[in-house]
């Protein structure tokens, strides 16, 4: 019997994790996501266990076989994120098909995913599936595009609350979102330049 529960997280990698990996241990298998929720399937008590990865602005040349290796590990994977949603055996076929790869989703010909890996739970680690290498070039193009926007959302409401407008004021909130992503791309700028070791985001 399917199952399928509306879920988001605002800390997508360790909440999420553990999250899904407390559905498998309650029974149920991630069997399919979406913008809104995620869908599970039935499943033996701890049958399955999670990873949850950021594959950071990484080109085609190396996105291509990263997933051939996460394959051929036996891995089911599924992108879930704000661009796309695909669940494992579609986005299975499109990299066969060579279709998954499609630039209009991240700048420069650069692919950003979230990728759940699921697993059977046999004891063992997951092998090494953290992507090598950034693109710190686009990191950094987008860390800049936060900040910008910031500043843009921050002189807007400033010069519409001066005039006491009380919709402005209450939409004051939304600055909050282009600084979170200002300040989390600084962060992980500054560690990925601080670090020759693949960073786990």
């Amino acid at each position: 019997m399917r199952k399928f529960v509306r879920k988001y997280f605002f800390n997508f990698i360790e909440p999420q994790k553990q999250w899904l990996n407390a559905m498998s241990k309650a029974g149920y298998r991630l069997v399919g996501v979406s913008p809104f929720g995620y869908t599970f399937e039935e499943c033996e008590k701890g049958e399955y266990v999670y990873k949850v990865v950021y594959r950071g602005y990484i080109r085609r040349e190396r996105s291509e076989p990263y997933m051939d290796k996460l394959f051929e590990c036996g891995y089911n994977v599924f992108i879930k994120g704000l661009n796309r949603n695909m669940s494992s055996d579609v986005l299975r076929q499109r990299h066969l098909e060579g279709t998954l790869y499609n630039p209009k989703f991240s700048p420069r010909d650069g692919y950003k995913d979230l990728l759940i890996i699921e697993k059977k739970n046999d004891g063992k680690p997951f092998e090494t599936i953290q992507p090598k290498g950034h693109n710190i070039r686009d990191l950094k193009y987008m860390r800049n595009i936060g900040w910008f926007m910031m500043v843009l959302f921050t002189a807007l409401i400033i010069s519409t609350a001066l005039d006491g407008n009380p919709i402005a004021i209450a939409f004051s909130v939304l600055s909050c979102l282009p600084f979170y992503f200002g300040i989390r791309l600084t962060y992980v700028v500054s560690k990925i330049s601080s670090s020759k070791k693949p960073l786990n985001l």
